[in-house]
């Protein structure tokens, strides 16, 4: 093989790899959302992945399809879905404590802090969660 098919090779698969965009971490928030969810909605299991509760607690029939509607393009009617499940859960969570999810910062904070304080505590320390995304750090920092 020559220097110049070798070259058109690297150039074409630079090409597909800037493309391709790599997957963004979750925001810290939404993985303390997700482990709130999963507690607290979709019952999680000992040694049951949160993705499986979540998907419970978003009404899929299972981490497969959840996985598949996070993955849904925008302006399908799988996004619309899965957009209006989270809603509904996050009133759903919300509501247990007499609120709902569009109340003002400070409440939308102390709801948050008030749902992760009825967790056990090995969910406070879940392996989903790194120490930054756990509270009061996660919650804090989204309001500021």
């Amino acid at each position: 093989m020559n220097i110049a098919t070798l070259r058109q090779r690297l150039e074409k698969l630079e090409a597909q790899s800037a493309s391709s965009a790599a997957p963004q971490p979750l925001h810290p928030l939404t993985k303390l959302l997700n482990v709130l969810v999963a507690y607290h909605l979709g019952g999680v299991r000992p040694n049951e992945s949160i993705a499986e509760a979540t998907a419970r607690g978003l009404g899929y029939d299972g981490a497969r399809d959840f996985r598949a509607a996070l993955q849904a393009q925008s302006d399908t009617t799988a996004a619309e879905d899965r957009d209006t499940r989270w809603r509904d859960a996050m009133r759903r969570l919300f509501g247990l404590k007499g609120t709902t999810p569009d109340c003002d910062g400070p409440t939308f904070g102390d709801t948050l802090v008030a749902l992760f304080a009825d967790m056990p505590d090995s969910f406070h320390h879940h392996p989903f969660l790194s120490p930054d995304d756990r509270l009061p750090e996660a919650v804090y920092d989204f309001l500021l």
